[in-house]
């Protein structure tokens, strides 16, 4: 997290919409990454160390226990799906399909996409 912040105005990212993905082991890793953050160094020598390694957001899948809170979440952890991005998310995904917010759902399935199994 420290070396994506510390590159963020090369890498033309917002600060403030960094955030991590993990599934099974790598939500643990990303639960520990964002429930325990930590400030940086700021006499550290290197400059990467300095930085800041909190997320702004978090998209844990299936993760296993470590990392995971065990009994409250705390106030200050990054929102796992904000409103703002599960709307932005869902529109970027409605235009790549080519469907609108007026798409017509299929009962039984998906409104977005219909659901189809490889086999029979």
């Amino acid at each position: 997290m420290r070396l994506i912040r510390s590159h963020s105005a090369e890498w033309n990212l917002q600060t403030n919409r960094i955030g991590a993905m993990g599934f099974s082991a790598g939500g643990e890793v990303v639960a520990m990454l964002v429930y325990s953050p930590s400030t940086g160094d700021t006499n550290s020598a290197d400059p990467v160390e300095r930085m800041d390694c909190h997320a702004d957001f978090q998209i844990v899948i299936y993760p296993g226990p470590l990392g995971v809170p065990q009994d409250k979440v705390p106030e200050d952890a990054p929102p796992a799906f904000s409103d703002e991005f599960a709307a932005s998310t869902a529109n970027s995904f409605r235009a790549a399909i080519g469907a609108s917010t007026q798409t017509p759902p299929r009962p039984g399935r998906s409104d977005i996409l219909p659901v189809r199994h490889p086999r029979p």
